[in-house]
């Protein structure tokens, strides 16, 4: 699926992996300037009473009070502790929503669908319906769920969160890491094409350097 953005003058990728300046987007990017298209990420849906308490039972994450808007992320470990799959959560006090990285969504899902067994969970690929933009800056018309939350992933790094511990001294190392990725309607994807952009290279240079 081409993304809008690939069509913007100077893009090399689908998604762009940078606009012809990757140093100058770079800036704009941490500036707060810019925005990144990562719609090959893939996005899955819980609906229903029970889907924190089931994420909270098979992931690396305490996750059964996320408050709604609340951001986190999490990871499914196999048995000798290695990564099979990791999600940045995000719930609006109806709906948890992952982010997951492309090629990564649709195993996660099923995977979740399967472990349900007598919970009240409802598991749903919702990739075609939404696409993820990241940015520093204000999240660019993030759509909103019913309950009138943003849709909007903020970075959890830029600070020690609740059961965690901080080893490096002095201030924390991420207090100005303003990251947050938004969901949005993915047939939108054409206007937001118009706003600043930055590649992929940017955000991960700046993710590296962080």
């Amino acid at each position: 699926m081409t993304t809008p953005f690939a069509s913007r003058p100077g893009a090399v990728g689908d998604p762009p992996e940078h606009y012809g300046d990757p140093i100058g987007e770079q800036r704009r990017l941490e500036a707060g300037a810019a925005v990144v298209d990562l719609s090959d990420r893939e996005v899955v849906s819980l609906d229903g009473p029970d889907r924190l308490k089931l994420l909270d039972s098979l992931t690396s994450q305490s996750l059964v009070g996320l408050a709604p808007g609340g951001s986190a992320e999490t990871l499914l470990l196999d048995p000798s502790g290695r990564i099979e799959y990791a999600a940045r959560v995000l719930d609006d006090g109806e709906t948890t929503w992952l982010l997951m990285d492309a090629g990564t969504g649709a195993g996660f899902g099923a995977f979740l669908d399967r472990m349900r067994f007598m919970l009240q969970v409802r598991v749903a690929d919702r990739s075609a319906e939404f696409a993820t933009i990241g940015t520093f800056g204000d999240a660019p018309d993030a759509t909103a769920a019913p309950s009138g939350v943003p849709l909007v992933w903020f970075d959890p790094w830029s600070a020690v969160q609740e059961g965690g511990h901080q080893y490096a001294t002095g201030a924390h190392p991420a207090g100005g890491w303003s990251y947050r990725e938004a969901l949005v309607e993915r047939a939108r994807l054409g206007e937001l094409a118009e706003l600043p952009a930055a590649g992929t290279l940017a955000l991960e240079a700046l993710r590296i350097a962080a």
